[in-house]
């Protein structure tokens, strides 16, 4: 074990006037704040602290376990391999959850049914086809241009939002317009639906 960090020694460095060793990744933290050695009193000088290849060679051949076995996993295999084990493979490793502003944390085995669930995953308006967190759809709703809805003057006609206010302009049943013949002396208005009438009569 590492004297600092008391896990695998993935890198093991010799240290001067000590018979234990020490990864370089944890030396490099540890001599920003320390003027000494761990577990001796010689000042740390400025020459290079080198690999033990030999001993590299022998701890990566050593048999481990998961450090998750004590949630079911039952992997084990050698030092060299845990770590992609971990990162990538082991089913009962805590991971986050992917999504942009989603905190969740859970086991792997657990993130695939979570990411399909997710309030944060990535969803299209089925409308305008513009890619939204799930849980902003809902509002999107109310200001998607492509949305179909229903005229706002109750004339049943069904048209997408963004071209609601040329259809009350120009084809609206229930729209209020001026008789066409208002230059000659007619002042009537009506609605659209009811100009034909108007002009029969």
């Amino acid at each position: 074990r590492s004297v600092l960090c008391k896990g695998i020694c993935f890198d093991p460095i010799d240290i001067p006037d000590n018979d234990s060793f020490i990864c370089q990744k944890c030396f490099n933290i540890y001599k920003a704040d320390h003027t000494t050695y761990p577990q001796s009193n010689t000042l740390i000088g400025n020459q290079p602290l080198f690999p033990i290849q030999a001993l590299v060679k022998i701890i990566f051949n050593l048999k481990v376990q998961c450090k998750n076995r004590n949630k079911g996993c039952e992997w084990q295999g050698n030092v060299s391999a845990i770590q992609e084990h971990i990162n990538i493979n082991c089913d009962h490793q805590d991971v986050a959850c992917s999504n942009d502003g989603c905190n969740e944390i859970l086991s792997r085995q657990k993130l695939k049914e979570h990411l399909l669930n997710c309030d944060y995953r990535n969803e299209s308006c089925k409308d305008c086809n513009l890619i939204l967190p799930f849980n902003q759809l809902e509002q999107h709703s109310m200001i998607c241009p492509k949305l179909k809805i229903k005229c706002s003057q109750g004339c049943g006609i069904t048209i997408e939002r963004e071209n609601e206010r040329k259809h009350i302009e120009d084809n609206c049943d229930k729209t209020e317009i001026e008789c066409p013949f208002k230059e000659l002396g007619c002042g009537l208005k009506m609605l659209r639906g009811e100009l034909n009438e108007h002009l029969r009569k």
